[in-house]
């Protein structure tokens, strides 16, 4: 009964979100199709050639954008909108028809080959997006609209064919407006971020506004009738502004400016008014084109340049920072490569003076003896202590100069394996008896928990040298204690245990004591340099197996190396 009420509320929320969607594609139907009709209806007024080719023609960059934005999916709202439009201004369904097509086609080669061929941005910050947009969408998906547009009017009998050129003329440079003017317009504000103003930004874009309109007014109007200054370069006053937009606001202000003063100059030609007029509305719309069209790609172009000009700064900046980052790390790395070099080089030279001095000393003492004709102190008793003393010393000197050289092995790649058949618990048990002194010194008893027969494949040095340094190790933090040692095989994996009770190692240090110089408990005058359990770790992970610890402050610790048996 539980499923089955997620289950129904589960459909409902799917259900929910669909209808959503689906209310969502159809306002944006109907805005593309209301924006369509009623600015192509406006273009119609304008004095079209053979009442359907006009010169201004903005659903062309309407239909652009919007299928750039939404999807091609969206075709269908132009092709009803354009149908629509021309049927109702008098065109017979088939010649509507015709004409839809055009449009339509147009709209949706300028989107596929936009986004297949030029990986368009639609906030045109590149110098790419602003040829793409003026080859493939203001140059051929426009022909390609003017082509089947004027073959329909023709066709219909709407157009002679002694009038075909100055048709298919007006018709394109009208859809080129568009595609010029209306649809960067769109696409830029449509796509960029909103705009962030400061209070000085703020009033400079007033600043600029207000100024374009005074001065538009001024040369694109009737102002400029009334003043005598009709004059054709007149307009190019304007240019300025153009340049200013671009440098301050880039895109967003480039495509403004532009729009903006086109439709001061639409508006001026359309009066009678302005530096463009001529002769009729048609011939006044011919010679502004040209005009409004340089102003637009001027600006266009401007704005991408410094856009990509600031991308490619900031791209410096990017990776200037990068590499004085970097810079930085590898300093602290070289920081603290010396201060671990000068920190073993201390260790090092503590650990080798430590039995050198205590040899020197006991080397001074028989000399004196000798020089004094005291042969006492070569006594058997005697002497059986002194060759003990020295041995320790000489192999603590030994394991100290053989850490160092594993040490320069294991950096250099050269640690070898000589892979042999290895009983483990002879192996264990002659180390223990060849430490045996060393563990009565340090006072720890070692227990045997468990001791599985187990034979393997591995290095028998290097399997030796792991468990001395574990061992060691054991001793060395846990004196006077017990020390436990275990064998366990399991499922092909032998386990080697070697558990202390002494001062044990805190959490947040575990990991750490497997790296070079580095010790469970510093300042505690616990001889070493460090490299044991590093050593170990990588012996262990040589034969493939790992190494871990388990341990608690003041309870002890628990070092396991894991070993496969590499039997075959």
């Amino acid at each position: 009964m539980l499923m089955k009420k997620i289950l129904i509320h589960r459909l409902k929320e799917i259900d929910g979100r669909a209808s959503t969607e689906s209310l969502r594609q159809i306002v944006k139907f109907v805005l593309i199709f209301a924006a369509y009709f009623i600015t192509a209806k406006f273009g119609l007024q304008m004095d079209a050639v053979s009442g359907f080719a006009t010169l201004v023609w903005p659903p062309t960059g309407i239909a652009l954008a919007a299928l750039l934005l939404f999807g091609i999916r969206f075709w269908p709202a132009v092709a009803c909108a354009a149908f629509l439009i021309n049927y109702l201004t008098g065109a017979s369904v088939a010649v509507a028809i015709g004409i839809a097509f055009g449009n339509t086609a147009e709209a949706v080669l300028g989107t596929y080959l936009l986004l297949r061929f030029a990986r368009f941005h639609k906030s045109l910050d590149r110098l790419k997006d602003v040829i793409s947009l003026i080859v493939f969408a203001a140059i051929i998906s426009t022909s390609v609209s003017a082509v089947v547009g004027v073959t329909s009017l023709w066709l219909g009998g709407v157009q002679s064919f002694e009038g075909v050129g100055t048709t298919f003329r007006a018709w394109w440079l009208g859809d080129a407006l568009g595609d010029f003017i209306v649809a960067p317009f769109i696409l830029v504000w449509a796509s960029a971020n909103r705009p962030r103003f400061r209070f000085w930004g703020a009033t400079e874009f007033v600043l600029l506004s207000g100024s374009l309109v005074f001065v538009g007014l001024l040369v694109l109007d009737e102002f400029a009738t009334r003043l005598g200054l009709s004059i054709v370069t007149l307009p190019y006053v304007l240019f300025p502004f153009v340049v200013w937009a671009a440098l301050r606001f880039e895109q967003r202000g480039a495509v403004t400016v532009a729009f903006a003063i086109s439709c001061l100059a639409i508006l001026g030609a359309a009066n009678g008014h302005g530096p463009f007029v001529r002769g009729n509305l048609r011939d006044n719309l011919v010679l502004l084109h040209s005009f409004v069209i340089i102003v637009a790609i001027t600006g266009l172009f401007m704005a991408a340049a410094i856009s990509e000009r600031k991308l490619v700064v900031s791209n410096e900046l990017a990776r200037r920072a990068t590499a004085a980052l970097e810079n930085a790390r590898l300093y602290k790395q070289a920081q603290e490569a010396i201060r671990a070099r000068d920190e073993f080089m201390s260790i090092a030279s503590h650990e080798l003076k430590t039995p050198l001095t205590a040899l020197m000393l006991q080397t001074q003492l028989r000399k004196r003896s000798l020089s004094q004709g005291d042969t006492s102190y070569f006594f058997r008793d005697k002497l059986e202590k002194i060759v003990t003393d020295d041995e320790k010393q000489l192999n603590r000197v030994s394991r100290l100069i053989d850490d160092m050289l594993d040490m320069s092995r294991i950096n250099t790649g050269k640690l070898t394996l000589d892979v042999e058949e290895v009983e483990l618990g002879p192996l264990i048990r002659e180390s223990l008896e060849r430490f045996s002194s060393q563990l009565e010194f340090a006072g720890c008893e070692v227990n045997i928990k468990r001791f599985d027969q187990v034979t393997g494949n591995w290095d028998r040095y290097r399997l030796e040298q792991v468990f001395i340094n574990l061992l060691t190790n054991a001793m060395k933090y846990g004196a006077h204690k017990p020390i436990e040692i275990s064998i366990e095989l399991q499922d092909e994996l032998v386990t080697l245990s070697v558990t202390d009770h002494g001062i044990g190692i805190a959490a947040e240090d575990q990991a750490r004591v497997f790296q070079p110089f580095e010790r469970a408990s510093r300042g505690r005058g616990i001889p070493g340099l460090g490299l044991g359990l590093y050593i170990a770790k990588q012996i262990t992970e040589a034969h493939g197996g790992t190494i871990n610890v388990q341990s608690a402050i003041g309870v002890g610790s628990t070092f396991s190396v894991i070993l496969p048996l590499l039997n075959g």
